[in-house]
């Protein structure tokens, strides 16, 4: 009789630091000072001076890892003299946990409240719930509990249905606040222009944006996508960047086509786009079947080939499949 493949939570926190190597370093050295768990990824931003950590384990260990994480980053980073493109409310910014093997969406719950309590009472950081863990409909959304910044964030955290699921309502300059909680896959994907034109990427960012109306003729922009505008300065172009909250809803060759003619339309072309974090075999493998369905390669045989070539996931810096690939990374 086969052994039952164990429990693997995914976790994946947000630090508001991409440009002091050493804090990166101490952060993550943290984190896989834990047994039972594994780091897949480190995905440093310099322009936006945040660092996507990606690790998968044991949930026990996973949620001690994101605790330890959590822990350096609040005594390292001061927020009150951070600086980046990226929007953001605190040292560790969000913290998701993402049920990977064996695990149901009211298990991650669980874990991300176990998480949350912790964080608020022992580190006496502010934190909010978010995504399936939100205990309210208006909290539910990422970009709805970050709106205003860290900058408007020891108001807000003092409003009307503003106050943290746990920790203090003052608000810390150093720590800021922290968001957690259970969540589907999210893909991070970046389209990058070929021009220095932030109105341009901020006016497609918004066309394909989700928004939605009061009744379903109202709604607008692509299902699941959240998107910004923004010029990396070490690039020397703007990107549209972008959060996928479901792939299954809307591909990424679904979004990568829109922006392009998007951009089109302003004479503006793609010169490429890049990933940060990883990616689920799933999410490229069905953007390359519908890449070669479409016929926009010649990789016929190869989903993932055909994925990375016509996205350009190659063209703004190497992109190694065994690496950002989530099914392909050694697995616990």
């Amino acid at each position: 009789m086969s052994r039952p493949k164990s429990s693997l939570l995914e976790c994946i926190p947000n630090f508001s630091e991409g440009q002091n190597p050493k804090i990166i370093k101490e952060i993550v050295k943290s984190i896989e000072a834990i047994h039972g768990l594994e780091i897949l990824h480190v995905d440093i931003g310099y322009s936006v001076n945040r660092s996507v950590v990606t690790f998968l384990g044991e949930p026990a260990a996973v949620i001690e890892g994101a605790f330890m994480g959590i822990k350096t980053a609040a005594s390292l980073i001061d927020m009150s003299k951070q600086k980046g493109t990226h929007p953001r409310i605190g040292a560790t910014d969000v913290c998701p946990l993402v049920p990977y093997r064996n695990l149901s969406k009211e298990e991650a719950i669980h874990w991300s409240n176990r998480l949350g309590k912790r964080v608020g009472e022992e580190l006496q950081i502010p934190v909010y719930l978010y995504e399936w863990s939100a205990k309210e409909n208006h909290r539910k959304l990422l970009a709805d509990i970050r709106k205003g910044g860290y900058e408007n964030m020891s108001i807000k955290i003092k409003s009307k249905g503003w106050q943290p699921d746990y920790g203090p309502i003052n608000f810390s300059p150093q720590t800021g606040a922290t968001v957690i909680g259970g969540r589907f896959f999210l893909i991070a994907f970046n389209i990058q222009l070929s021009t220095q034109r932030l109105d341009i990427a901020k006016k497609i960012a918004g066309a394909l944006r989700e928004k939605r109306g009061r009744s379903s003729e109202q709604n607008t922009g692509l299902k699941g996508v959240r998107a910004i505008g923004w010029y990396i300065p070490e690039y020397k172009e703007v990107q549209v960047s972008s959060n996928v909250t479901d792939f299954r809803t809307t591909s990424l060759f679904e979004l990568f086509e829109a922006c392009r003619k998007l951009a089109k339309a302003d004479n503006v072309e793609i010169s490429g786009s890049e990933l940060i974090g990883m990616i689920p075999m799933e999410a490229i493998r069905n953007a390359g079947i519908e890449i070669i369905q479409a016929g926009k390669t010649r990789e016929l045989n190869n989903p993932v080939k055909a994925a990375i070539e016509y996205l350009g996931l190659n063209n703004i810096k190497p992109f190694l499949p065994e690496e950002r690939i989530i099914s392909l990374k050694s697995i616990l």
